[in-house]
């Protein structure tokens, strides 16, 4: 990864987020969402159904750590794990609180 600040929550802890919005279409989808993996440039987010389309981008409030930020950000990739879809959300434009919260958390982590 590209000199970022990567945080792997631990087992069985994870992001949930309630609800992602088409930034296209201009339509909520409803599921359940949980981001399994947290960096400075992606997420990575599961989900029990196939719901987002590689190459589309969408907006959500993302709760880290009990801070919520707007996130905006495109698919890039998705695949089929067991009974659950996995994506990869490249982070379009992240906040630069949200950056700096991400680094300074992946530090204490080490």
């Amino acid at each position: 990864m590209k000199n970022e600040a990567v945080i792997s929550p631990k087992k069985r802890y994870y992001y949930h987020i309630d609800h992602i919005d088409d930034a296209v279409n201009q339509k909520k989808i409803h599921g359940a969402f949980l981001v399994t993996h947290v960096s400075t440039l992606e997420l990575v987010i599961a989900s029990t159904e196939d719901l987002l389309q590689v190459g589309d981008i969408y907006t959500f409030l993302f709760r880290f750590e009990q801070v919520p930020y707007n996130m905006m950000g495109k698919v890039t990739s998705k695949t089929q794990r067991g009974e659950r879809m996995e994506y990869i959300m490249e982070l379009i434009n992240p906040s630069n609180d949200y950056r700096k919260t991400i680094k300074n958390y992946s530090s204490q982590q080490e």
